[in-house]
């Protein structure tokens, strides 16, 4: 048996104005079989709603509480309008049930016909933002997450773009804000040693060489993507699972490029893909400070006149005390005021094997000094003109313990004992000028002997 009755009369009966009550004719309907129709006298469903073609501007089913207030005495708990409770599915025996959906909605509206129809903004499911008042926190939409379930989340997209302050996502996630507004645009609170914001690169290849998740930090103007500026990509040393390393990328000529490296070894490399140290800088190093040790009681200053020293009258010690530079190389000139020689250790308790020089003189006078000119003056300190020295060739005959070479292949001199030398040598010219003397004096006293007169004859 059917039974049936207007939108007003069932507005009435219930309080809401479920059907228009413009709508003529019999819109509430009830089936032999208990399906309900609202605006159809065939429902298909338990509940089926439709509603005649329409031009008007209203609602095409709308359900509301009419006017409705409600007047309360004291605290409430919960004040809501429950539309669907949770309900149960019970079986006698193992049943599986593929979705279980309390609320669904197929998708947003569709447009067809001969027109044909157009719908400028689809929405499967739109929440009036409204206006509230006298209220601490409101929310456009609150989604709390189950409990019991062996995964519980709050909400799931499983496919689609998201947009947060926007209605046409480029991305996944888009999350935009109005121009010059300073608030941020997320915000990951963490309690304790958890992870606040995880960024994965999940692929077939299970993490080779390379390859790894990168935060991109984009700019241009208007709403769509525009150049990457900078980005941070983390990525493998090698296969999955082992050795890591983590750059940071600058955009540079059109393109982003590597500018800053920490290796799996913590080791940071700055211009460089392989720092070998804790900090490897493949260029130029501006300073404009001090540079302390861990104390901050010993300090290098670069002064404004480009010296480097120490902030105190400590010595400078290039090196520790058993591993010191070999090699300190000054295109230009050295000051050492006050004058004297570069120091040296010379304590006998350091020394072994210790023997006299000999035949200094002689080795000394094999050497050839000579004056000369560079043939390429601004590698060697801008020394234009005549200058006076050796040739590392010669020197290398008598001395070869005084040349090295460099990297390139060129001869490079330095004087090791030549005042040790210098002063043998003035001992052998000393005791060779004694020798002179004394055999001058005979000399002398022979001839004083020859000029004597004779004594006379008897």
């Amino acid at each position: 048996m059917r039974h049936a009755m207007t939108g007003v009369v069932l507005g009435s009966l219930l309080g809401l104005a479920v059907v228009p009550a413009s709508w003529a004719g019999n819109f509430f309907d009830v089936s032999d079989t208990g399906n309900v129709g609202i605006g159809t006298t065939s429902a298909g469903a338990l509940l089926d709603v439709a509603r005649p073609a329409t031009s008007s501007n209203s609602e095409l089913i709308d359900i509301r509480a009419n006017g409705f207030t409600q007047t309360i005495s004291s605290g409430l708990t919960n004040a809501r309008f429950n539309l669907f409770n949770q309900y149960t599915l019970s079986a006698a025996s193992a049943q599986t049930v593929t979705n279980g959906t309390t609320l669904h909605i197929a998708g947003p509206p569709t447009a067809s016909g001969a027109g044909p129809a157009t719908i400028t903004t689809g929405s499967a499911l739109r929440i009036a933002g409204g206006t509230v008042a006298n209220t601490t926190n409101a929310y456009g939409l609150y989604v709390d997450a189950p409990t019991g379930a062996t995964n519980n989340y709050a909400a799931v997209f499983s496919t689609g773009k998201v947009g947060i302050g926007t209605t046409a996502p480029d991305f996944q996630l888009d999350a935009r804000q109005s121009a010059n507004t300073p608030a941020g645009q997320f915000r990951v609170d963490g309690t304790g040693i958890q992870t606040a914001l995880q960024l994965a690169n999940r692929n077939t290849s299970g993490g080779a060489a390379g390859e790894g998740p990168e935060l991109t930090f984009v700019g241009g103007a208007g709403s769509g993507a525009g150049p990457n500026i900078a980005s941070i990509y983390a990525a493998w040393n090698g296969a999955a699972t082992t050795d890591g390393y983590l750059t940071f990328n600058t955009r540079r000529g059109g393109s982003i490029t590597e500018a800053v490296r920490i290796a799996s070894s913590g080791n940071v490399g700055i211009g460089t893909t392989s720092p070998q140290g804790a900090l490897d800088v493949n260029g130029k190093i501006y300073l404009n400070n001090w540079i302390c040790n861990s104390g901050g009681g010993n300090c290098l200053v670069l002064d404004t006149s480009n010296f480097l020293r120490p902030t105190s009258n400590a010595g400078l010690d290039l090196g520790s005390s058993d591993n010191r530079f070999s090699t300190l190389y000054i295109n230009s000139t050295g000051y050492k005021p006050g004058g004297g020689s570069w120091s040296d250790y010379s304590d006998a308790r350091l020394k072994k094997e210790i023997k006299t020089l000999s035949n200094s003189l002689s080795r000394l006078l094999k050497l050839r000094g000579v004056t000369y000119q560079w043939k390429d003056p601004e590698k060697r300190g801008n020394l234009t003109g005549s200058q006076i020295g050796m040739i590392g060739q010669e020197v290398e005959q008598v001395f070869p313990e005084w040349i090295k070479t460099d990297q390139t292949g060129y001869r490079v001199l330095t004087f090791r004992g030549f005042e040790a030398l210098t002063v043998e040598a003035l001992r052998e010219l000393k005791q060779e000028n004694e020798s002179l003397r004394e055999e001058i004096k005979q000399l002398r006293d022979q001839f004083a002997k020859l000029q004597r007169p004779a004594a006379p004859q008897n």
